[in-house]
């Protein structure tokens, strides 16, 4: 169990070898993030599938433990596209003006949760509580948030610094029975970890929300080569396709690819708050930025400027090119591409 727990965590502390700041006219480099469930299973589409080859496109992918990386490497322009959730696109896109988002790539689910055994039932039965994890994360975020919104005195509340791998560490020592984990009451945190906690009868969710995930392209492609990023959101929508219909082979892709040792209900637990997930037709699909995002986007804006971490607010509409999504949503050859799918081969 323990080993099992343990290796959702065993993030590497390296990067692959990057690109040169250019890169061939025929290529695309995306940065991606190697154990972050279903951004992962879009990876494998792209990575393990003909998807590209049909797309007409040549992919280099370059994997990296988290967003902060991640957003150094584009920065060096050492990538062209990049994977990556609300806060650090926001970050990015501060810090750069040579990106834009071009389509949202997914939701993904940060919980509020306590030990299996715990006579905490709600939200706001967390009053003058210890409440732990990652610092600075969407996480953080959501799980003030909903705290706030039930009225308690965040004055009243004890936070904790408790990452996810310190997570997983103090569940297993406390064992399954425990009705608090060494003084803590309860905990937040980020997929695929609470779903793990969950599944393996470790915790409860008192509540769960969601992060709004996208996808960035360097604004050179988007202006000098408007075919190039047509053709990659062609190839990324129908990434989407192939995990929501071949869901168990993109999940094996997936864990053999990370390392990661859960199960396949984990990771459908992961992708519970994703609509594209459940998808069963081409109309189901959505990849554009809604009003609901922005209110998201809002909320971490906030975060982060409350924080110092931004000066001002960033206008993600302003930042936003859904040029090549449109694109490709309204060319036959990539709907002709998405009816392929799912492929049962792999390239």
């Amino acid at each position: 169990m323990k080993r099992h727990l343990l290796a959702l965590l065993a993030l590497a502390v390296t990067t692959s070898s990057l690109a040169s700041p250019t890169s061939a006219d025929d290529r695309i480099r995306v940065g991606w993030q190697t154990t972050w469930a279903v951004q992962g299973q879009l990876v494998m589409g792209l990575m393990q599938t003909p998807i590209g080859k049909y797309a007409d496109m040549d992919l280099d992918f370059y994997d990296f433990p988290y967003g902060g990386p991640l957003n150094l490497a584009a920065i060096g322009g050492a990538v062209d596209v990049v994977l990556t959730a609300d806060q650090p696109a926001l970050l990015l896109l501060d810090r750069s003006d040579d990106f834009a988002i071009v389509g949202r790539m997914m939701y993904n689910r940060v919980c509020l949760y306590v030990p299996i055994n715990s006579n905490i039932d709600a939200v706001a039965a967390l009053a003058g509580k210890k409440v732990s994890g990652p610092v600075g994360a969407a996480a953080e975020r959501f799980a003030i948030d909903r705290m706030a919104r039930e009225g308690l005195d965040l004055d009243d509340i004890t936070f904790g610094k408790l990452d996810m791998a310190q997570q997983s560490s103090l569940l297993i020592a406390a064992g399954k029975n425990a009705t608090i984990w060494q003084g803590v009451d309860a905990l937040y945190g980020f997929d695929p970890l609470p779903a793990a906690f969950e599944n393996n009868d470790f915790s409860k969710m008192l509540d769960c929300g969601r992060v709004v995930s996208v996808v960035l392209m360097r604004k050179s492609t988007l202006l000098k080569q408007p075919e190039k990023a047509k053709k990659f959101m062609c190839a990324f929508t129908a990434s989407w396709h192939q995990y929501a219909g071949a869901k168990a082979q993109m999940n094996d892709l997936f864990l053999t690819q990370s390392g990661l040792e859960v199960s396949h209900s984990v990771l459908d637990d992961a992708a519970s708050m994703e609509p594209n997930f459940a998808a069963q037709s081409a109309e189901m699909f959505q990849f554009k930025i809604l009003e609901d995002d922005l209110t998201i986007f809002d909320s971490a804006n906030q975060f982060l400027v409350e924080r110092n971490i931004l000066k001002e607010p960033v206008d993600v509409m302003e930042n936003t090119d859904h040029g090549p999504l449109n694109a490709a949503m309204s060319d036959p050859a990539c709907a002709k591409l998405k009816a392929g799918v799912p492929y049962a081969s792999l390239k």
